[in-house]
C-alpha cells in the first residue's frame, strides 16, 4: 500500500515538473517565434515616424522656398526701382541743381528722347509738347548753354532745331562790341560767325553769347568758344567750337520765348 502511494506520488511530482518545463519551454519557444514579428513591427513604426518627419520637413522647406522666393520677386522689382531712380539722378541731379539756383521761374526740365545729328539736319525730340505749356520758338538750353529753340510742337513732345543745324541763325557778340550771326553748318561740333567786321579785334578762346538782339533769343547764353579766326574782305570768318558733347546729353531746360531763361 506504501508503494502505490509513493509510486502515485512520484508520478504526480513528475507530471508536475514536466508541465512547468512544458510551459517554460512554450514560453521561451513563444518568444523566439514572437520576438522577430515584434522587432520587425517596431523597426517599421520608427521608419514611418521617421518618413512622417521627412516629409513634414519637405513641406516645411517648400513652403519656406515659396516664401522666399516670393520675396526675392519684391526685392529684383525694387532694385529695378532703385536702379532706374539711381540712373536718373545721376543724368538730372546737375540740371536739377542749376534749375533750382539760375533758372527763371517758368524754366522746366524735359528729358531728349530722340536725336539727328547727321550732315543734313541737326534736331533733336524732347518730351514736352503744348500740353505742358511750350510753344514754337521756346528756348532749349543747358546750364548756360544754347542749344536751339523749338520749331514744331504736338501735344506729347515738340521738335527743337539745334544751333548747328544749317536753317539756324544765332544773333551773337563776342568781346565788347562784335555782334554778328553764328550758322548752323550741320556740324555737331562747331558753328561759322560772319558779319563780324575784320576790324574788331577777335582772338582765339574767347567765348560766344547771344546777343539779345532780334525777337528770339534772349541774352547772355553761351554758344561756345572762338576756336579759329580768318579775316575775309570785310568781315571775320569765325569757327566756334561748342563746349558741350550734343550725343551725350538726356535732358534739357525749356523756356518760354520772352522770358529771360535765367533768373
Amino acid at each position: 500500500m506504501t508503494r502505490r502511494w509513493l509510486l502515485a506520488f512520484t508520478v504526480v511530482i513528475t507530471m508536475f515538473a514536466f508541465s512547468s518545463r512544458a510551459r517554460s519551454l512554450l514560453s521561451s519557444a513563444s518568444s523566439v517565434v514572437v520576438y522577430p514579428f515584434a522587432a520587425t513591427a517596431s523597426s517599421i513604426g520608427s521608419t514611418m515616424r521617421g518618413w512622417s518627419k521627412v516629409l513634414e520637413s519637405k513641406a516645411s522647406l517648400r513652403s519656406r522656398c515659396a516664401t522666399l522666393e516670393r520675396r526675392l520677386e519684391i526685392l529684383r522689382a525694387e532694385h529695378v526701382v532703385l536702379a532706374a531712380a539711381t540712373r536718373e539722378y545721376n543724368l538730372t541731379h546737375e540740371l536739377a541743381t542749376f534749375q533750382r539756383r539760375f533758372a527763371g521761374p517758368h524754366v522746366q526740365r524735359a528729358r531728349i528722347i530722340a536725336k539727328t545729328l547727321s550732315p543734313t539736319k541737326q534736331t533733336m525730340l524732347i518730351d514736352k509738347g503744348s500740353r505742358d505749356g511750350v510753344e514754337r520758338d521756346a528756348i532749349i538750353f543747358h546750364a548756360f548753354h544754347l542749344l536751339g529753340r523749338v520749331m514744331k510742337v504736338f501735344p506729347w513732345y515738340s521738335q527743337v532745331l539745334v544751333i548747328t543745324d544749317a536753317r539756324s541763325r544765332v544773333p551773337v557778340a563776342v568781346g565788347t562790341n562784335a555782334e554778328g550771326i553764328a550758322e548752323g553748318t550741320n556740324d555737331e561740333h562747331s558753328m561759322m560767325v560772319r558779319y563780324i567786321s575784320r576790324d574788331m579785334p577777335v582772338s582765339d578762346g574767347e567765348v560766344m553769347l547771344t546777343s539779345g538782339q532780334g525777337l528770339v533769343f534772349p541774352e547772355g547764353l553761351g554758344c561756345g568758344s572762338v576756336q579759329d579766326v580768318k579775316r575775309a574782305r570785310e568781315y571775320h570768318e569765325i569757327t566756334v567750337s561748342l563746349p558741350i558733347d550734343l550725343r551725350g546729353l538726356s535732358h534739357c531746360l525749356v523756356a518760354r520765348r520772352g522770358e529771360e531763361p535765367i533768373a
